[in-house]
């Protein structure tokens, strides 16, 4: 064990911290430092106060076996019933209730104020998933609303320079829990998440990607047709809570066995007869020997938002969430625009499905207008050869980057 003397810089930079002397000319880094160990904290505070949650009255707090799922030990806590919270503010010390989670952390952890500034400044913080299939496209959304970030190969912390937004990049499993206890305003995570983790957040807009499905699957060689034959027989997932209600709901019982990771090869090794796991193409189930006996559920990525009084960031969140979803109907739709005889204008416009009616603006040929509308794109296959052979002519069809009803 090292000595006092051979400290690594980055400890000894937060012992700086601790201790609330920190030199001006690492504020920089010692900011970095703080958010790593922020989020650490964020686990311990949660550990405690379920400690005093032990003492409430029963049905605060669901045993993780009676739910199905075992504690896993980076979470330290049990599954929420639905419409509850991790953290009960009479549980807290008088002096800590009514605080900000944030400054709460900061207080009893003696973290240096640059440490936090970015969280508690009245800057809104989003959670964004740091992994998996989410991460790229979730931070490509945000960029594609207007926020604009410099992303760093090894980014914890994401300032935007053009709105008070600060982006926390956070494991997907983590951001539901994070936002339920106002630790982060709002955040980007998997709908199967909420479900997963029973958090009480408010799903303020689905984002249109990262669908998926939860799905049964058995090996190629197996009997078994339906979730139903399922009944009695050792089921491998990583998602413990849902599969156990979703199962139930079809009328099956199962012994679960909790894997956090290559759940497809369970039944290769004897550790289960079936799986349930998350299915975007199903690829991977047909790779590992697999198939798919049925559907439990789906989920898609969501944004959502703390139930928890925000002050002035909640009319931060609104236009986040405005602009999201300005994002996310332009990519429904395209701009179409075309040139059409003025007598043939009342039959493009019946063939039109547009918004609202199309604009139409007359042009320096006399006796020929200009038909612009925004369409589905799922109408475009069908739509263009209907208007070509209506009379239509140089028609364009564009992307749009925001649709604003």
């Amino acid at each position: 064990c090292a000595g006092r003397g051979d400290l690594h810089p980055q400890e000894a930079r937060l012992r700086h911290a601790q201790r609330g002397t920190l030199p001006a000319a690492h504020d920089e880094q010692e900011l970095v430092t703080g958010q790593h160990r922020l989020l650490d904290l964020v686990e311990v505070e949660r550990q405690r106060v379920t400690a005093h949650q032990d003492q409430a009255p029963r049905g605060q707090v669901e045993v993780a076996r009676e739910a199905g799922r075992r504690v896993r030990p980076e979470h330290g806590l049990a599954p929420v019933e639905q419409g509850g919270s991790a953290h009960r503010e009479d549980a807290l010390p008088r002096a800590e209730q009514g605080l900000d989670p944030r400054v709460r952390l900061q207080r009893r952890h003696r973290l240096h104020p640059v440490a936090v500034a970015c969280l508690v400044g009245g800057r809104l913080v989003v959670a964004v998933p740091s992994k998996g299939r989410m991460a790229q496209t979730s931070l490509e959304l945000l960029e594609a609303a207007g926020l604009a970030f410099e992303l760093g190969a090894r980014s914890l912390h994401v300032p935007c320079s053009n709105a008070p937004v600060e982006l926390l990049l956070v494991r997907p499993h983590d951001i539901p829990e994070y936002v339920q206890d106002g630790v982060v305003d709002a955040g980007i995570t998997g709908a199967n998440l909420i479900a997963e983790t029973g958090s009480d957040v408010d799903t303020l807009l689905e984002l249109g990607f990262g669908r998926c499905t939860l799905e049964a699957a058995v090996p190629e060689e197996s009997t078994f047709q339906k979730v139903a034959e399922l009944d009695g027989l050792r089921v491998a997932t990583a998602y413990p809570v849902t599969t156990k209600a979703a199962l139930e709901q079809a009328g099956v019982t199962a012994e679960l066995v909790l894997l956090s990771g290559s759940v497809e090869a369970a039944p290769r090794l004897g550790l289960s007869d079936a799986v349930v796991d998350l299915v975007s193409t199903g690829s991977t189930a047909a790779a590992n020997g697999l198939r798919r006996i049925g559907v439990l559920g789906e989920s898609q990525a969501v944004l959502i938002g703390s139930k928890l009084d925000l002050g002035e960031r909640t009319e931060m969140l609104e236009r986040l969430e405005m602009m999201l979803r300005g994002v996310i109907a332009a990519r429904r739709r395209r701009y179409l625009m075309l040139n059409a005889p003025a007598e043939k204008v009342a039959e493009l416009e019946a063939l039109l499905p547009s918004m609202g009616a199309p604009s139409v603006v007359e042009l320096a040929e006399q006796g020929q207008l200009a038909l612009h509308a925004a369409v589905d794109v799922e109408e475009i296959w069908d739509l263009l050869p209907k208007l070509k052979a209506a009379g239509a002519s140089s028609i364009l069809v564009m992307h749009l980057e925001r649709v604003l009803p």
